[in-house]
């Protein structure tokens, strides 16, 4: 499968559905008046670990090069099952809160670190199917 057919996987239409749904129930959880940000968590990490499996599903319906997205499951939904789903948001989220309360010259390196190492992870994450 060449490069460019894999990414068109990305824009058929089960990945572009998903992707609506899953940012019209981030915007609701997040413009939701009156509900504390502490109610919200959960549903919105249960959201981005779909998000997340869904990816790695993409991923490797490409590596084994399929020409048709899979479509998004409800195994799939939920932060339990699969490691990755939690390794992807933690180190993102450890290294965002580490960039913002450092000084800017360690920001940028840490950034820096945070773009060489994320397709690295993923590619680890994505070959061995462990964290």
């Amino acid at each position: 499968m060449s490069p460019l057919s894999a990414l068109s996987l990305a824009f058929q239409w089960p990945a572009l559905l998903l992707v609506a749904l899953s940012a019209t129930v981030l915007a609701l959880l997040a413009g939701a008046p009156g509900i504390y940000w502490m109610f919200l968590v959960l549903p919105a990490w249960m959201m981005i670990t779909w998000i997340i499996k869904y990816g790695f599903a993409l991923l490797e319906a490409a590596a084994n090069g399929e020409k048709q997205a899979p479509v998004a499951s409800t195994e799939m939904m939920g932060p339990f099952g699969d490691v990755r789903a939690w390794a992807v948001p933690i180190l993102g989220s450890v290294l965002a809160i580490a960039a913002w309360h450092s000084p800017p010259p360690l920001r940028i390196a840490l950034v820096v670190l945070a773009l060489g190492i994320l397709p690295l992870a993923m590619t680890a994450m994505a070959v061995s199917d462990d964290f």
